[in-house]
């Protein structure tokens, strides 16, 4: 039996609805070897706050892990 890799996905997310669906469907379809983290990117936009509240609303409702920079 060959030893099957751990593939850790990575979801650029904003915590828009459009993330949101990204994640919801990557999900649906991830293999049992595999795992999803969120990854969102500060860039001095007005919405940081609000978006970094959606980013940790959204991880904890699906159970992810997320880093930021």
């Amino acid at each position: 039996m060959s030893k099957v890799t751990k593939v850790t996905n990575v979801v650029l997310f904003s915590g828009g609805i459009d993330s949101v669906v990204v994640v919801a469907t990557q999900l649906q379809f991830q293999r049992d070897y595999e795992e999803t983290i969120l990854f969102f990117v500060s860039y001095g936009q007005p919405a940081v706050r609000k978006e970094l509240e959606a980013v940790k609303f959204f991880s904890n409702y699906f159970h992810l892990n997320y880093t930021t920079t």
